[in-house]
């Protein structure tokens, strides 16, 4: 008898930059984190409007004031895929990007919950440890330490795939390119090299 089909969930964490520095709290750092379910990860930010702070990424694409720090294997979630979506997607709607709070509500809390729900199994402490003092850091102005923003429309998310699309069909059309200018220039050496044979060929048929 076949076992069922189990599903590996996994956290990636990031270090958070603040002016392209690591941020740290003293004896600690700062952390973002996504949850990786089946080659996409699922991440929670901040922003305005009523839309869903929840986005989907390409795992360890890390928003522009991180650096991946490791991968980390939480489970194994015995669920359907179904379960999975409809689990995924009643999150999407709870966790709104008006409600992010860098202390109280950020991307760790929102991680800890997914795996819980999709395994039954937290991420480490340590990760989301910092949160909390970070209310008392900076004279307690919660807006001087560093936080993760989200696309929250699907408009927002749909302009990031398509430039990343653009970006890959340049890419595509620039090797077309190099590849077109190096045969060019294979065919120019060959005929060259062709020429300058029959030169020389007839240079040695003047002389005898």
């Amino acid at each position: 008898m076949f076992g069922s089909k189990t599903t590996q969930i996994s956290v990636n964490v990031y270090n958070l930059l603040q002016d392209g520095v690591k941020f740290n709290l003293p004896g600690m750092g700062i952390y973002h984190t996504g949850v990786v379910v089946n080659g996409t990860e699922y991440a929670f930010g901040g922003g305005e409007g009523s839309g869903t702070g929840v986005w989907e990424q390409t795992p360890k694409e890390c928003p522009s004031n991180c650096t991946f720090k490791e991968n980390i294997k939480i489970g194994e979630c015995k669920k359907s895929q179904r379960e999975i979506d409809q689990i995924l997607d009643q999150m999407k709607n709870e966790y709104k990007a008006s409600k992010y709070d860098v202390a109280s509500n950020n991307c760790n809390v929102f991680s800890n919950d997914a795996c819980q729900r999709l395994c039954g199994k937290s991420i480490p402490s340590w990760i989301n440890r910092p949160a909390s003092l970070l209310s008392m850091f900076s004279g307690g102005k919660k807006d001087d330490a560093p936080s993760i923003q989200t696309p929250t429309s699907s408009f927002d998310i749909a302009v990031q795939k398509e430039k990343k699309k653009e970006k890959k069909e340049n890419e595509k059309e620039k090797k077309k390119e190099q590849d077109k200018q190096k045969e060019n220039m294979d065919k120019f050496r060959n005929r060259w090299a062709n020429y300058d044979t029959n030169q020389s060929g007839g240079s040695d048929n003047v002389k005898k």
